[in-house]
């Protein structure tokens, strides 16, 4: 059984890799499984990647490099029992480091386990932000990397590329540096699963760090399910825009150079709504997928930002989607799971102290109209006004995406915010893809400015 770690920090295009290097070694016959890490309770990018048909197993409440060690060791020997799978591929939550998963993996004395070598993914556009806002984590990170990619190379600027290459070769002289987008699945991207058939190097001990600490990053996860009289598939992209908006807007008020990921997914009959945000300067990028048959209609999300302690978020994040449900005229019912899972909490200015409760199973507390009141006083309003957008376009992508159809639409920005009165709003775009539930928007994300180091 082979091993595939594929890391890098929050929003770094993890899960668009997964997807396209699963369906790729399954489409050349070998038995795939992927082990998806979540930092809160509630996972999002597991539900994606099952959609592919490829055997998934997610981890929540914690990082597997530091809480989760059990977990892992219990998940890969029943992934082992029941599937037998030839490669698992794991990726890890963005505040995790690969190469100490590595570790923890080749002590649990598993036979016949073999390690590819561990990648970590850099996006070039926010590199310079987050190793002058987390420097000790991205260095960590980048050090232990036997492969590092720099993705997202279709939607960045050559001039950023570039200077993350300078960098990263700076950072870590020994590692093989690959340059791919991970969502065009390029000939570059072809260039990483070649690399990764060659043999990991030997592991030594990289010492007992602890990832979350050193990340200064505060999750908070919410899921909610939504009362469907008045959901419309054609207000729930203004509405999970609305929501990002206002808890960047929110955030940033504390830490005006935040980076991390802020991503949501609105569930209702027939469509699927997945948003996020990356960074205190970055524009949220909106996908709507339609002919998609959900369960139940609902809203689930994951909020995880550098140097903003726990309970403001909580609040932030709270406040924030109870406005916006409010404002839309949604009831609402809050979902309690059963691993109430308390992150470790940061403040700006060092660590606290870490607890972890564990609570009994689901309950709903209902709102009804008006939803939960927001922890703490409520914060500033940002009203905005203006349209989405006057123009549209359509275009269809045919491929070997798999056998479903569905149709994408997208808000985004091609470039980042300003701070201050807001735009008048992005340009719609229609896409209609055949397949792939994990396909990133199309459109740039938008970045932070350069800031301290060239």
């Amino acid at each position: 059984m082979r091993i595939i770690i594929i890391g890098g920090f929050l929003g770094s295009g993890k899960t668009t890799t997964i997807l396209k290097l699963g369906r790729h070694l399954s489409e050349a016959g070998k038995k795939v499984a992927i082990i998806v890490n979540e930092i809160g309770e509630i996972g999002l990018d597991g539900d994606a990647i099952s959609d592919t048909g490829i055997v998934t197993e997610e981890l929540t409440s914690g990082c597997i490099c530091c809480t989760l060690r059990i977990s892992m060791q219990y998940t890969l020997q029943n992934m082992r029992e029941e599937f037998d799978p030839d490669i698992i591929i794991i990726e890890p939550t963005g505040i995790a480091f690969p190469r100490q998963i590595k570790e923890e993996i080749a002590i649990m004395d598993l036979p016949e386990l073999s390690f590819a070598p561990v990648v970590t993914l850099v996006d070039p556009g926010r590199f310079v932000t987050e190793i002058n806002e987390i420097p000790r984590f991205i260095e960590t990170q980048i050090k232990e990397a036997e492969i590092v990619c720099i993705n997202k190379v279709d939607i960045t600027d050559e001039v950023k590329v570039l200077a993350a290459e300078k960098n990263l070769k700076v950072v870590n002289p020994d590692a093989k540096i690959l340059k791919f987008s991970a969502r065009v699945g390029d000939e570059q991207f072809e260039g990483l699963i070649d690399h990764l058939a060659s043999e990991g190097r030997e592991v030594f001990g990289t010492g007992d760090k602890n990832s979350i600490e050193m990340s200064e990053v505060n999750a908070h996860s919410l899921e909610l399910a939504l009362s469907e009289e008045k959901l419309d598939p054609n207000n729930m992209m203004g509405l999970a825009e609305g929501i990002l908006k206002a808890i960047r807007d929110r955030v940033r008020e504390i830490n005006p150079k935040f980076i991390g990921h802020v991503k949501l997914s609105l569930k209702f009959p027939k469509t699927l709504v997945k948003a996020s945000v990356t960074s205190a300067d970055a524009f949220p990028l909106v996908e709507l997928i339609r002919d998609r048959q959900c369960a139940r209609s609902g809203l689930k999300l994951l909020s995880a930002v550098t140097k903003v302690s726990k309970a403001e978020l909580v609040r932030i994040v709270e406040s924030s989607v109870a406005e916006k449900l409010r404002e839309a005229g949604i009831s609402f019912e809050k979902v309690e799971h059963a691993h109430e899972h308390h992150e470790h909490e940061h403040e700006p200015h060092g660590p606290e102290p870490h607890s972890h409760e564990h609570h009994e199973p689901h309950s709903h507390e209902h709102y009804g109209d008006h939803g939960p009141e927001p922890h703490g006083p409520e914060p500033h309003s940002h009203e905005h006004h203006g349209d989405h957008g006057p123009e549209s376009h359509s275009h269809e992508h045919h491929g070997d995406h798999g056998p479903e159809s569905h149709s994408h639409e997208h808000y985004g920005d091609h470039g980042p915010e300003p701070h201050g009165p807001e735009p008048h709003g992005p340009e719609p775009h229609s896409h209609e893809h055949h397949g792939d539930h994990g396909s990133e928007p199309h459109g740039p994300e938008p970045h932070g400015p350069d800031e301290k180091i060239e």
